[in-house]
């Protein structure tokens, strides 16, 4: 969060955004709150739609910190996290691969293209779709885990590709300027087993 944060402020995006595959984290889209006219929230799940929706009528306790954590590190933040959620946020469900390119000036997805399957090609087409969702030299913001074999949950398995940073920077290079892969320091280690880290590549569509 600190890191997208930082991005920000250097490059004060603003205009449309997006938000592919967030689940039920909210973060990345209190992040980009101030800077946005309006952000679709893409996603695909049913659970996680239900969840999304459920924000607009209130947010859930743990969101507090989060917020606390913006409106300390920057006077940007100093706003109504809640109501300018419920005016600027649309939840759409839909799937990455269907993005119509050049229509975002910011797209942001964290912990979703390694994570659709176990096939490296459809990494790359992940990235591309992503990327060429943005208007020409608009920045993007994504998140990985590196070196993730996917993780079982009662009563299935989630698979993901295993990559590094190679496979990040050779997906999204063809296709965007300036960029930057970051490694996400953490404290207490990795954040659960089967991965060896996670990275952030920041950058602008070509």
């Amino acid at each position: 969060l600190q890191n997208l944060v930082s991005f920000y402020k250097i490059k004060q995006p603003s205009g449309n955004f997006v938000e592919i595959g967030s689940g039920s984290n909210l973060y990345p889209i209190f992040a980009a709150l101030p800077y946005a006219n309006k952000i679709d929230v893409l996603e695909l799940g049913k659970q996680n739609l239900t969840y999304l929706a459920n924000q607009f009528i209130s947010f859930d306790p743990i969101w507090q910190l989060w917020i606390d954590f913006l409106k300390e590190i920057d006077p940007i933040y100093s706003i109504d996290f809640h109501h300018q959620f419920k005016d600027k946020v649309v939840i759409k469900r839909g799937s990455l691969f269907d993005l119509s390119e050049n229509i975002y000036q910011l797209a942001s997805m964290h912990f979703v293209a390694e994570s659709i399957s176990q096939d490296l090609d459809e990494f790359y087409l992940a990235n591309k779709k992503f990327v060429l969702s943005l208007t020409s030299n608009r920045i993007f913001c994504a998140s990985f885990m590196e070196g993730s074999e996917g993780y079982s949950s009662p009563g299935s398995f989630f698979p993901a590709v295993k990559i590094t940073s190679n496979e990040i920077e050779q997906s999204l290079k063809p296709f965007s300027d300036e960029l930057a892969i970051q490694r996400i320091h953490m404290n207490k280690g990795v954040v659960r087993k089967g991965h060896t880290g996670m990275l952030l590549a920041l950058g602008n569509r070509k």
